[in-house]
């Protein structure tokens, strides 16, 4: 880790490492480069959407290059190295981007960062975290879901869908070639007319807009519109425009009769999609819209996938596992999870792969409860908990019924999913681990130099048995006799008498452990298996479910077997095909179904195939022949029965559980022959039994899951973490390979920890209780929807729309318009709280994540929070409201945050986007992350640290602390360097607990350095330390001089302590954090003194868990030395110390009158874990160091 010098004057430039969460300092929006007024016209979309494409494609390039600076780099690579490789690399310039202007082609990649004003990756870890964070971002598109105005967080009202309708239905504006000819075809067949799309372009709407709107015609009609509804001009108002007279042409049912699962008359929810492809749902769509005249055959699929970027973009997403069928629970999984990304950056989902959405939602804030129901509604029709009805016409009692039927079917499929690729025990590797762990490591057990000696005097008979080796012995639980046996064998050195003891004793046991663990992990494999049977069944379409449900049930396997040439001998099976035919028989038709149980695919086949003659083939006959799962060949779970719900739920159907238990069955999973190849065999085995060779086969059937070992969008610290697909439609998280190797798996607190110990399901919960007075219904307008985040803090029961500004944004925008407030607009007969600007005397809603107003003026606003900007004229609102978007890579372009005028009320703002999943401690690493410190954040970045906090400290309690080492017995005074020595032996670190105020523990500590070089240790951990922006070490307080703290003019400083420490290899790492446990954002709150014991005990928590975290990450295997005041040495206030939870050897240092340097162990009263140390009474530690005044000696 690099350092700072203590004083002040360094030439080095700053190194800034840019992590994801340093990214997050504010909610997200996909920008562009600022153009200069010169440069564009702010109002030109054209030319701003090009600039802010461009801007994305930057970002791509910059991702893309950062990765192969940070390949060419060392793992460990120093800040200057880092720095030196993005000097060196280089990367084109988009020429669509305003920097193009500005700069060379070709520029460095610190010189792109540069520009935008963001920090500077500071180690190759850095550099990757970074690649991925401008990945994550720029899947974000300049154009958002493609809804324009439809899809603003206050979409345009009814009335004005209704005139954005007409503008192209009628020709409201007389705009040339309007109106169509075939007025069916909307604004999407006006702006094809006479600018053709490829057939690539046909398939991503994204392109195709791009290219559409690129267009004088576009424009033309965009601000014919804006007109017409009275909307403000920005660089993306006439473009928005567009969009939304698309949508309306497709769609224009949705303006008088909104649906949620209904779009351009189109049912997304109908039976006939129960159990299809997210494809063969679009494919129904866009055949929709052919039919029904409003695309062509060829902007058909076009039309669809404009019209669910929309309203569902999750049939959007790429390469959708064939077990993601509508009305699935995966695809239930797959909806929230997409309502998740959706909520944070409109149109993200569908340019993300399946894996990435559910990677993505894991680590992001969960879907909104709206959403979640929504999908619950939708499984819960689908799977016979519910009858199709309007969303609002459930009670709470069918709602809660379905949503615990739901998390049990969860709850039982994640249980199965942890157990894919459970694999059968092997009987003889458990006898070699047996053997290892009694006699070490040896090469000779599997030779078979082991006798029975017969001691016969037969000379017919034999002498000796066959030749058996330890590993036999043991596989078969032979017990033996030492005057019995012998060892026969040129290298044979066994300790026979040793052995025979061995085999009595009661460890000796593999057999009966063999056939319990064999039992446990086959009926495990047999479970798993009929889950992926049952879940098969299930994502089937209804009218085959009811077929398999209610029908009379047979089923059949295939096998093969080779005939006898011996009269009336019988035929020899030898293969048993993996596919099993199952026989419906319903209401007088037929249809038969072929389960592959490899795959978990089920298809339908010729009913006739179950009655077809034998085939022959030389001396093989296949056979296609009925299978009774109990024996008999009738059943009554296998007879006809009446439908007594229309619909029905798979996972709790008896018959389904029936048809899964045969296929079992069928299988031969029971076979013994499967326990006898799991077992092994031994050469005395082999001589009495055949083990049957299809076994093999069979094996083959226990279920894996699906390495994924490509992301489309190529994330690049993919060594870290291994993406699989198991047969549920789940996507898991394993430790990959890269990691593996690495320290990262020994942090106690890190998500690869985790990783380790076992699988993780991504992006997939429980769902928690909803809220019945919530009101988690979105509101429907026309064909938009209102856009709201939460409840307002200020108006009690009112829904907030997302983008409301705080107070800050309030500042901004008023510096450029006439005024800016929050304050309740009124939606239909709904009451919202949003911001807004006022400009030419009227309020127009604002955004506050693009920095821009938006929509035509609000008719009815009320304004609550106003500020009023220094004159009316202070800025002319033409100029382009970009500068104001965040973006991650543009800093100087942001305006001051200037502070809102004093007395005015603010409405407080408390966001958690920032927060991650994992603990807050572990994540950070101790970066002093200044965009989680802000004032909408920290609170509840404090919030989680104290949880956190309190958390550790009850799991502590409850189930224990580290072992303690054995302390040394040092009953007289002992040299110091000795006490250290042999407090070393028996402990991985030593924690120093000093007093604030002297120099002794310094002087301890430099005089010994040696010693601790002669210890191997690595790392010295001190209190008062912090990380800097550039994670460097800084003093916050250790080496302070003057009255109440260290005495002046006197050695050693902390600067030569921690220097000599350096010199001599061993790094420095601080144990305080700059926000957490130091307040530094609040120093009228913590900057005087400890005064009172609620403040002691308050520092000594924080500290304590915050300094073991830090030891825990950075300490690995090595051995260390901690310097901290001695309240924290060990346990005082009935706060935990750090000894003790970190399992160290705590010694406390005092000074003393004279020369002479000492410690002992004392058995003198001190305070306890309950008590106070105080100046008379401040004994504590384990060990205890008196340092002599006269330094150095």
């Amino acid at each position: 880790m690099t350092s700072v010098t203590l004083t002040s004057g360094s030439s080095q430039q700053p190194v800034y490492p840019l992590l994801p969460t340093a990214l997050a300092t504010d909610d997200m929006a996909p920008v562009a480069d600022p153009p200069t007024e010169q440069e564009v016209d702010s109002n030109d979309n054209r030319q701003a959407l090009k600039t802010a494409l461009a801007h994305r494609r930057n970002l791509q390039t910059l991702a893309r290059q950062l990765k192969q600076a940070a390949q060419s780099l060392a793992p460990q690579a120093s800040a200057e190295a880092v720095l030196r490789a993005l000097q060196e690399t280089l990367m084109d310039v988009d020429p669509d981007s305003a920097l193009q202007h500005q700069s060379p082609q070709k520029i460095s990649l610190e010189r792109f960062i540069t520009h935008h004003g963001t920090y500077i990756p500071a180690t190759r870890e850095d550099l990757f975290d970074m690649a991925d964070a401008l990945i994550n971002h720029s899947l974000s598109h300049p154009l958002g879901n493609l809804g324009g105005g439809l899809s603003w967080a206050l979409p345009l009202s009814v009335e004005h869908q209704r005139v954005v309708r007409d503008v192209v239905a009628d020709n409201t504006e007389k705009l040339p070639g309007l109106p169509l000819f075939d007025a069916r075809r909307g604004a999407l067949g006006y702006l094809l007319e006479g600018n053709p799309l490829s057939g690539t372009e046909l398939q991503d709407p994204a392109k195709a807009l791009e290219k559409l709107l690129d267009t004088p015609k576009a424009q033309e009609l965009g601000q014919a519109i804006q007109a017409k509804v009275g909307g403000i001009a920005t660089d993306t108002s006439a473009n928005d425009y567009v969009l939304s007279a698309i949508h309306l042409g497709l769609d224009p049912e949705s303006i008088e009769q909104p649906g949620r699962n209904t779009v351009a008359g189109f049912n997304l929810a109908a039976e006939s999609h129960w159990g299809m492809s997210p494809a063969s749902v679009i494919s129904a769509l866009a055949k929709h819209l052919s039919d029904s005249g409003k695309t062509s055959l060829a902007s058909a699929d076009l039309g669809a996938r404009l019209l669910l970027a929309r309203v569902a973009p999750q049939y959007l997403v790429k390469d959708i596992p064939a077990t993601v069928v509508y009305g699935s629970q995966a695809w239930a999984n797959l909806c929230i999870a997409v309502a998740a990304i959706e909520a944070q950056a409109p149109g993200k989902a569908m340019h993300m792969d399946f894996a990435e959405v559910m990677r993505h939602a894991d680590s992001i804030a969960p879907a909104g409860e709206a959403a979640q129901k929504a999908a619950l509604i939708d499984w819960g029709v689908v799977n016979g908990f519910l009858y199709a009805k309007d969303d609002a016409a459930y009670n709470n009692a069918e709602i809660e019924y379905t949503r615990e039927a739901f998390n049990t079917q969860h709850s039982e499929l994640s249980a199965a999913s942890k157990e894919v690729g459970a694999t059968l025990p092997s009987r003889k590797q458990m006898a070699l681990d047996l053997l290892k762990a009694t006699f070490g490591e040896r090469d000779d057990f599997e030779d078979r130099v082991l006798h029975i000696n017969y001691k016969s005097n037969d000379p017919k008979a034999p002498r000796f048995s066959q030749a058996y080796s330890m590993l036999d012995i043991t596989q078969q639980g032979l017990e033996i006799d030492a005057q019995s046996w012998l060892v026969r064998g040129a290298r044979a050195d066994i300790d026979l008498e040793a052995f025979a003891q061995f085999t009595r004793s009661p460890s000796f046991n593999i057999p009966q452990a063999f056939d319990t663990a064999f039992t446990n992990a086959l009926d495990t494999i047999k479970q798993v298996k009929k889950y992926s049977l049952i879940s098969a069944i299930d994502r089937l379409p209804l009218a085959d479910r009811t077929r398999l449900n209610y029908g009379k049930i047979s089923f059949f396997k295939e096998n093969d077997y080779r005939t006898s040439l011996i009269p009336f001998a019988q035929d020899k099976l030898f293969h048993t095909s993996p596919k099993i035919l199952v026989h419906s028989e319903y209401q007088n038709s037929h249809q038969t179904y072929e389960f592959d149980t490899t795959t978990g695919i089920i298809s339908k086949v010729d009913p006739g195939r179950i009655s077809r003659p034998h085939q022959y083939v030389s001396d093989e006959v296949n056979k296609i022949e009925a299978f009774h799962p109990n024996r008999s060949t009738h059943n009554y779970d296998a007879e006809e029965k009446e439908p007594q719900y229309p619909t029905f739920n798979t996972f709790q159907s008896p018959r389904t559980h029936y048809i899964a238990d045969a296929l079992i069955k069928a299988l031969g999973f029971d076979d013994p022959a499967v326990k006898r190849y799991a077992a092994g065999e031994t050469p005395d085995e082999a001589r009495r039994e055949w083990v049957s060779s299809t076994t093999d086969a069979l094996l083959n059937l226990i279920p894996l899951r699906s390495a994924i070992t490509h992301l489309r969008n190529g994330h690049y610290k993919d060594g870290a973490i291994d993406l699989a697909l198991d047969i549920f439609g789940f996507v898991t998280a394993g430790l990959g390979a890269t990691a593996k190797l690495g320290k990262a798996v020994t942090n106690a607190g890190s998500t690869l920890g985790a990783l380790a110990r076992g699988g993780k399901i991504l992006g997939v919960t429980a769902l928690n209780a909803f809220n019945p007075l919530s009101g988690s219904v979105d509101l429907a307008v026309g064909a938009g929807r209102l856009v709201t985040d939460g409840i307002s803090a200020s108006a009690q029961g009112i829904r907030k729309l997302r983008g409301t500004a705080n107070g800050q944004s309030l500042v901004i925008a008023s510096q450029r318009y006439e005024a800016a407030a929050t304050g309740v607009l009124q939606v239909g007969t709904q009451q919202v709280e949003g911001s807004a600007i006022r400009q030419h005397g009227k309020w127009y809603a604002f955004d506050s994540d693009a920095m821009q107003p938006y929509g035509p003026a609000l008719d009815a606003f009320t304004p609550v929070h106003t500020l009023m900007p220094p004159s009316p004229t202070a800025q002319h609102p033409g100029r382009s409201a970009r500068d104001h978007r965040f973006n991650p890579l543009s800093r100087p372009s942001r305006p001051p945050l200037s502070q809102p005028p004093a007395g005015l009320p603010v409405e407080p703002v408390r966001k958690i986007d920032h927060l991650p999943d994992a603990e807050y401690v572990s994540s950070i690493r101790g970066r002093p992350i200044e965009g989680h410190f802000t004032p909408s954040r920290k609170q509840a970045t404090h919030e989680k640290f104290a949880q956190e906090m309190r958390d550790f400290y009850t799991h502590m309690a409850a189930n224990g602390l580290p072992p303690r080492p054995e302390f040394p017995n040092i009953p007289a005074p002992k040299k110091t360097s000795d006490v250290i020595a042999d407090a070393f032996r028996t402990a991985p670190g030593l924690v120093f607990g000093e007093s604030h105020s002297s120099l002794a523990a310094f002087r301890t500590l430099y005089d010994n350095v040696d010693v601790f070089v002669q210890n191997k240790v690595k790392k010295l951990f001190v209190e008062g330390l912090v990380y800097d922006k550039i994670m460097r070490w800084k003093d916050d307080g250790m080496g302070r001089i003057g009255l109440i703290y260290r005495p002046p003019n006197q050695r050693p400083t902390l600067g030569e302590l921690l220097k000599k420490f350096e010199d001599n290899g061993i790094e420095i790492v601080p144990l305080d954090h700059f926000y957490l446990t130091r307040h530094n954002d609040e120093r009228h709150l913590f900057g005087g003194p400890i005064k009172t014991p609620a403040q002691a005990k308050r520092r000594l928590e924080e500290f304590n868990y915050y300094a073991t975290r830090t030891i825990e990450q950075h300490a690995g295997e090595d051995k260390w030395v901690a310097l901290v005041g001695r309240h924290h040495l060990n346990t005082t206030q009935n706060v935990l110390g750090l000894s003790e939870l970190t399992g160290a050897t705590g010694i406390a240092v005092y000074g003393r009158a004279g020369r002479v340097n000492y410690g002992v162990r004392s058995a003198d009263p001190r305070p306890g874990p309950s008590g106070t140390l105080t100046p008379a009474d401040d004994l504590t530690g384990d060990l205890q160091i008196f340092a002599g005044e006269v330094w150095p000696v």
